[in-house]
């Protein structure tokens, strides 16, 4: 377990939600496990952007003394720019059971596409 109760990733306003709806796959990526981890998108009020609250995250070690440094995990089904221009950063927070931010980043997280259409 971590020493945080669920973490919040808002992404940029240059990227959106799937055309199919408001659900985004969540993946784990070694040594991270997220059987049990749950999900939701949360549109804000003004329909201008959402944000993805990730809860239950697990290592595969059962103690926090032995929980990796690094989360690793991949956000599908998002889509990007169609332009090759970066995009504004991510922000991503981790927060407690009552909302305060545990810790947090929002800059110099960002998505560039390869290739423009």
């Amino acid at each position: 377990m971590y020493p945080f109760d669920y973490m919040e990733v808002r992404p940029p306003p240059e990227v959106d939600l799937p055309l199919s709806g408001n659900k985004v796959l969540i993946s784990a990526e070694a040594p991270m496990s997220f059987s049990g981890t749950r999900n939701e998108v949360i549109m804000d009020e003004d329909g201008s952007g959402f944000l993805i609250k990730i809860m239950k995250f697990v290592s595969r070690s059962s103690r926090a003394i032995n929980a990796p440094a690094d989360l690793k995990f991949r956000i599908e089904e998002l889509r990007t720019p169609l332009s090759t221009k970066t995009s504004s950063s991510f922000k991503v927070y981790t927060k407690d059971q009552e909302g305060r931010v545990m810790n947090y980043i929002d800059t110099d997280f960002s998505t560039t596409m390869i290739r423009g259409k």
